[in-house]
């Protein structure tokens, strides 16, 4: 069982652990997040296996806010990766929150599905440690290829300042709600790129057009309809399954 002490590891063997710090407009500088990123840096297992343990008790540690249509939210887009998933397709979810319940979902019900989460360092050790209770998951280390990993993992945890490593895996299924739209334009475009390179397909929950907030976590949205680039076209769209503010819809984005 993966508990405090071997996530404190992971998080001091990552030479660029503190890349988060930068990204998510600085959302894990403070709040609940900080918190626990304090216990990881001091080597607190006693903190660091308390806040593991109740993170969903938080509606910031555990990436829900509260939001009472999560479930709805959640059950869709398993819905929609079974639908569009190709057999022996890859998974790649962007940003899958600590929580991960749609990783959970999918690779409890799909026994062939092999998964990859993209995501900041302190959110994704969250993750690690609630899916490595009941799935065959392993933390991405800066020497690991996560080509050989994928082969030889259920799933598997990138960080999301090794995004560099996803060209390598090829043509995936990607998968995301919201993050992106809550990203620089910097950062959606390189993701972009890697879906774009790849000529991999994109299942996006999200803000394409308008100004505003987001209805989850009410951090300032980046439309992005404005980043994605010509040689990707929408193919399928869909309303969201949950009240959300206006200018998010559900697309499915592929390279032409």
């Amino acid at each position: 069982m993966i508990d405090a002490s071997h996530v404190i590891q992971q998080y001091h063997a990552d030479p660029a652990r503190d890349d988060d710090r930068r990204r998510w407009s600085g959302n894990l500088n403070t709040g609940d997040f900080h918190l626990f990123k304090q216990a990881l840096e001091r080597g607190d297992t006693s903190t660091t296996q308390h806040m593991l343990d109740n993170y969903m008790c938080s509606p910031e540690l555990s990436c829900t806010y509260d939001n009472p249509s999560n479930s709805t939210r959640w059950c869709y887009a398993t819905e929609l990766l079974q639908r569009f998933n190709v057999p022996g397709e890859t998974i790649v979810e962007i940003g899958a929150g600590s929580h991960a319940p749609v990783v959970d979902q999918m690779l409890t019900n799909n026994p062939q599905t092999r998964y990859v989460v993209c995501d900041l360092v302190t959110p994704l050790l969250i993750a690690y440690h609630e899916l490595s209770k009941q799935h065959d998951t392993h933390y991405m280390r800066s020497t690991d290829s996560l080509l050989y990993q994928t082969q030889q993992h259920r799933c598997v945890l990138l960080p999301h300042h090794m995004i560099d490593q996803l060209y390598s895996l090829g043509e995936c299924l990607y998968y995301n709600s919201y993050s992106l739209s809550e990203m620089s334009p910097n950062e959606q475009t390189h993701y972009m790129d890697v879906i774009g390179t790849t000529g991999s397909r994109l299942l996006s929950e999200n803000y394409m057009t308008g100004r505003g907030r987001c209805h989850l976590c009410n951090q300032q949205y980046t439309p992005m309809q404005l980043h994605v680039p010509e040689q990707l076209e929408t193919c399928w769209t869909d309303t969201c399954a949950v009240p959300t503010n206006p200018g998010a819809s559900i697309q499915l984005i592929h390279a032409t």
